[in-house]
């Protein structure tokens, strides 16, 4: 089983970081709002989603809350980045918090796999490539994979049962469905995620 970690306490983090640890990885959930990660320290979640305070409470030996990046990273496989991407006044995309994740990840990270589960404009996943190999972080991997998660129903929607989620972070395959993660140059791509379905959402 992986390590993963999850930036963005939110709806989209916390629901599929929790269903993550229900099929029995180990999840680090960070947000940097302390109230947040207080009442999910409580058990308590912060927006209506039936069944997942069940689903924490039942699998709490596999899951942290934490405001430290430190923490979140350590020795984790995966970095799903799940934070919110609200329309600016001219109507783009503010990334502010995507590259607020960026800028924070520690130089001696190791090799985990960045997977951008927000909401971003076309052509992001190439800056955020170019960004990581400026700070020296050509051995971090990146893929993108979005998924649209309806309130009331995403338990149900992304699920243990779920076949995408079942793979997310199950061994290198060779399947045709597989996604393009990239490195720098000088690494070997690995495959790590499916390929997403539908459209992302902000944490």
């Amino acid at each position: 089983m992986a390590r993963v970690a999850f930036f963005g306490a939110g709806y989209a983090g916390l629901v599929s970081g929790v269903c993550l640890a229900d099929l029995g990885h180990t999840v680090v959930i960070r947000d940097v709002v302390p109230e947040r990660i207080e009442l999910l320290e409580r058990g308590t979640v912060p927006f209506h989603e039936p069944a997942l305070e069940e689903l924490i409470a039942r699998n709490r030996e596999r899951l942290t809350f934490t405001l430290s990046m430190e923490e979140a990273v350590a020795g984790s496989d995966f970095l799903f980045v799940c934070v919110g991407t609200p329309p600016t006044p001219s109507g783009d995309a503010n990334l502010a918090a995507v590259w607020g994740v960026i800028e924070e990840l520690p130089a001696d990270i190791g090799s985990p796999v960045l997977v951008m589960k927000s909401t971003v404009p076309v052509g992001t996943g190439e800056k955020v490539r170019a960004a990581l190999d400026a700070r020296g972080l050509d051995r971090v991997g990146y893929a993108s994979c979005p998924e649209f998660l309806a309130e009331g129903t995403s338990i149900r929607t992304t699920s243990a049962s779920s076949p995408s989620w079942s793979a997310a972070t199950a061994s290198p395959s060779t399947s045709s469905n597989e996604p393009t993660i990239t490195r720098s140059a000088s690494m070997k791509s690995r495959t790590a995620v499916p390929s997403a379905r539908n459209s992302g959402q902000d944490a």
